[in-house]
């Protein structure tokens, strides 16, 4: 199967589980991630994918998401049960494995601490929390204004 065929059977198989609205911000972070990762060196591949997948889990509902934290032993924090929307980061990381196939730690990661972030961050984690931070993602809302280089440790 070609790169091509890949990108395109993994976006049929996101775009299946989400609103059109939340596939279209999945778009735009995909295409924002790639860029960024083009112009600071980072492997596109892992950006794209990362984008794509960051939230494969987003439009799961609440209870179903809890169910499938039981199911992969997804340990969640009082403020997470509280706040279910929280938890698609968590659960996106596995989805991006058990679900979509992804084997990539580095992209794993990236997807897991999309909404969060962590210490010592990777330049491609750094890319795909700093995209969801800036914008609710329409390539076009990014200003000269926007410090993404400030952003990304630069």
């Amino acid at each position: 199967m070609s790169d091509r065929d890949y990108y395109k059977k993994l976006r049929k198989k996101v775009k299946d589980v989400m609103t059109k609205a939340r596939y279209e911000h999945t778009l735009g972070v995909e295409f924002t991630a790639a860029s960024l990762a083009m112009r600071y060196g980072v492997d596109i591949d892992k950006a794209e994918i990362a984008g794509l997948l960051h939230d494969c889990a987003k439009c799961i509902d609440d209870e179903d998401k809890f169910d499938d934290c039981k199911k992969y032993k997804i340990e969640l924090t009082d403020v997470e049960k509280r706040n279910p929307f929280l938890i698609h980061s968590k659960l996106g990381a596995v989805y991006a494995n058990k679900l979509y196939g992804i084997d990539d730690e580095e992209v794993i990661s990236a997807i897991r601490f999309h909404t969060t972030g962590k210490p010592d961050m990777t330049l491609l984690e750094k890319i795909r929390e700093v995209i969801c931070r800036f914008v609710d993602i329409d390539p076009n809302t990014l200003t000269e204004d926007t410090n993404i280089r400030s952003e990304l440790g630069l």
